[in-house]
């Protein structure tokens, strides 16, 4: 029926014009050829770098060939193909004697020779390609197809092309690692080149690019106005835009969405936090046996720090603390406030306590609306966009955009400006510190680092009060980059670059607080309100002169929070069952002794040597257990019927004088190098006390259960440990 209804159409469009010439012409200047070209002269100037009346009889005889199969046939992106099918119409023009079969020969023989890949506005072809996508979808192809427009774009020409340098830089160095494994940008094309010279006459196509890529987006916080778009490293071998079409899991960069939703509950900075080793059953992130791997400090080097505050638990990027913080306001509250953020969630993924280190997949897009909440003081844009104007050919305006934010707020200001602080101090002391050995410029700015589990995905999220900027790097198909491939180390370079680029035309202002904000005074030694021993401290430099120090900052909280009625998040002290997960007691004369208190049947096992049969650790499971070697058990009453107050004692004993070995007590200081601590691996036996008996909450949970660890119960060989299966959970 198409078919019936064009040739009538045809008919029509002959008596109406007449001139067959004339309709050629008509067509030829409005038809697609390829590689974005519409129209002829377009498609001239494109290809071959001049004016449809200077083409030779061979380009113009590839530019029809392009007609009926545009982009399959474009000398650009399929040459073989291109060229068997000039070769094609040259021959049917040999047959309507329009060129002698000597030309037809000669011409069959010469090689088709594009211009180097330009546009008319400078800019990669990811940013270009976006703007076309846009105004056709504005404007409509048949209306674009006719030309003549005006369009002005949010593109910054020096942002952009600084952002494609950076990130072919710095991918190109990430190849060059001794333990990167993976084919090349350089190697692919050297494959493809060779492919094409070895099947010039077929339509065979090239496998897909496989070598790691990268993309960006540098986006204006108040409007959402896209000012730098890299979607992949070269345009040429992968068209697909990972800054839109792009999903890839978050990994720690989700993390501020987490200590986000414990702020809109009434925590704040200053809260405590349990940062100690956690089994990994209860988050079922690689495998459902030992510990939680501490993949997100950005650091090979990891440290348990016991009990800190939840602003270092963020900025140093803890695992363990996170999901406490988590557990304690609920997945429901976290998974709400990231969707009024933007960020997406599918199946069942949210009800898992996995949400909390990022499992859930986002494009950068997204990813940059969501982070973008944070300097808007909890708005964010509904979207993104990069058409400000286009004009018709007579100069009428025919479109502009109208900018618009959110209605609801995702979070409040007093939020917004604590996550800010914090994440302030993540590119200054925390997991983002390295920043500085890049380069960063010194203005109020904040980040976040993002490392995917097994180091497969490398994301960095960060903004000043003007812009928000998203780094990611990995593979299209799930692959570990290399082992200790931190984003601090590839991706954080890029999003320095292109701040301190963005900082020259888009000045950032300080981080304030909403002006009704309560200030509060906390003790950096205590991690409590300061007090009049507590806000200085004495320090002896080198010469011997000793000097007060200040030892407190202020945290911004909400009017009316009670700062000092929050308990230790993740420990008993917790009103909620799901986070109780290890407390710390401290005997006199004696080490600081963990003391277990999980949630429900999951108890974490600390290992004494490698727990990894493979050549490496990348987690150092042996050497990042909280002090290593030392071990506490809860035992039974003795036979004297010796209490002590329900704690358990667990002191090293020499196995030979059989004495307790006096130990230093080890500080809770987030100075303290626990490697750098001098612990004697002796054998550990704990004195028989009497525990508290067994008792269930209003809600059924039991107090830690007994585990006998006298001589007699621990055999001189390791044994096998066989835990209880965890409970099943169950969803509303």
């Amino acid at each position: 029926s198409r078919k019936i209804t064009e040739g009538f159409l045809a008919n029509r469009i002959e008596k109406e014009i007449g001139d067959k010439d004339r309709i050629l012409e008509l067509y030829v200047n409005r038809i697609y050829f390829g590689s974005g070209y519409y129209g002829v002269e377009a498609a001239a100037e494109g290809y071959f770098g001049k004016n449809a009346s200077q083409l030779t009889i061979p380009e113009a005889a590839t530019l029809a060939a392009a007609i009926p199969n545009p982009y399959h046939r474009s000398p650009r992106t399929f040459p073989e193909t291109s060229e068997r099918w000039r070769n094609h119409v040259l021959n049917r023009m040999s047959m309507e004697n329009m060129i002698s079969e000597a030309d037809r020969d000669r011409f069959q023989k010469s090689e088709i020779v594009t211009r180097a890949r330009q546009n008319v506005t400078g800019r990669s072809a990811f940013a270009y390609d976006q703007v076309r996508q846009e105004v056709e979808h504005l404007l409509g192809s048949e209306s674009v197809a006719k030309g003549g427009y005006q369009i002005y774009t949010t593109i910054d020409g020096r942002l952009q092309q600084l952002a494609e340098q950076s990130i072919r830089k710095h991918l190109t160095r990430i190849e060059t690692h001794s333990e990167f494994n993976h084919p090349t940008l350089e190697e692919y094309q050297i494959e493809k080149e060779e492919f094409r010279r070895k099947n010039k006459n077929s339509d065979a196509r090239f496998r897909a690019p496989s070598y790691i890529q990268g993309a960006l987006l540098l986006i204006e916080n108040e409007t959402g106005a896209v000012l730098a778009q890299v979607g992949a490293r070269d345009f040429s071998d992968s068209m697909f835009n990972r800054v839109k079409q792009g999903r890839r899991p978050l990994g720690t960069a989700f993390k501020p969405f987490v200590y986000a939703a414990a702020f809109q509950e009434g925590y704040f900075p200053g809260s405590r936090v349990d940062d100690t080793p956690m089994d990994a059953r209860q988050i079922m992130i690689g495998g459902m046996t030992g510990i939680l791997g501490e993949w997100g400090p950005e650091s090979m080097a990891n440290v348990y720090e016991g009990s800190i505050p939840v602003r270092d638990a963020l900025s140093k990027s803890k695992n363990s603390a996170t999901v406490r913080v988590g557990q304690e306001v609920g997945t429901t509250k976290v998974v709400e406030l990231a969707q009024k953020a933007g960020l997406p969630f599918e199946g069942d993924l949210k009800k898992f306590n996995a949400t909390f280190l990022g499992r859930n997949p986002a494009s950068p897009e997204e990813l940059a609306l969501a982070y973008s909440i944070f300097p808007n003081h909890g708005r964010r844009p509904k979207e993104t966009f990069t058409i400000t104007l286009i004009k018709d050919r007579q100069g009428n305006v025919v479109y502009e955009p109208h900018t618009a934010t959110i209605d609801a707020e995702a979070i409040d200001g007093y939020t917004a400006h604590q996550i800010n602080t914090i994440l302030s101090d993540t590119l200054k002391t925390g997991s983002g510190q390295k920043a500085q050995d890049y380069g960063l410029k010194d203005m109020p700015i904040a980040g976040k680092t993002g490392t995917e589990y097994n180091f497969t995905d490398n994301w960095f999220a960060g903004y000043t009060s003007e812009v928000t900027c998203v780094a990611w790097a990995g593979f299209d198909q799930t692959k570990k980059i290399f082992n200790g491939a931190f984003s601090s180390d590839t991706t954080l370079p890029i999003w320095v670059d292109v701040m301190n680029a963005a900082a020259e035309s888009f000045e950032p202002k300080p981080f304030l607080p909403p002006v009704d904000a309560e200030a509060v005074e906390i003790s950096r030694k205590t991690g409590n309100l300061a007090t009049a021993e507590t806000t200085f401290e004495n320090v002896t430099n080198a010469e011997g002169i000793t000097s007060q120090v200040l030892t407190t900052f202020l945290e911004y909280h909400r009017p009316g929070t009670n700062v000092s009625a929050f308990g230790q998040i993740g420990t008993s002290q917790s009103n909620s069952r799901s986070t109780r997960q290890r407390a710390q007691t401290q005997k006199p004369g004696g080490p600081i002794i963990p003391q277990l208190a999980v949630a429900g049947d999951a108890v974490p096992v600390f290992p004494i040597a490698a727990t990894l049969l493979a050549e490496d650790d990348p987690y150092r499971s042996e050497t990042g257990v909280m002090r290593a070697r030392i071990a506490s058990f809860t035992v039974p009453a003795s036979a004297n019927g010796e209490e002590t107050d329900g704690q358990a004692v667990a002191r090293p004993i020499d196995s030979e004088a059989g004495a307790i070995v006096a130990q230093p007590i080890l500080p809770l200081s987030t100075a303290t190098a626990l490697d750098q601590i001098p612990i004697r691996a002796e054998p550990l036996q704990a004195e028989p006390v009497k525990s508290e008996p067994v008792q269930e909450d209003e809600e059924g949970a039991q107090a830690p259960r007994a585990i006998p660890a006298t001589p007699a119960d621990r055999p001189a060989e390791p044994r096998e440990i066989r835990l209880p299966a965890p409970k099943p959970i169950e969803f509303d």
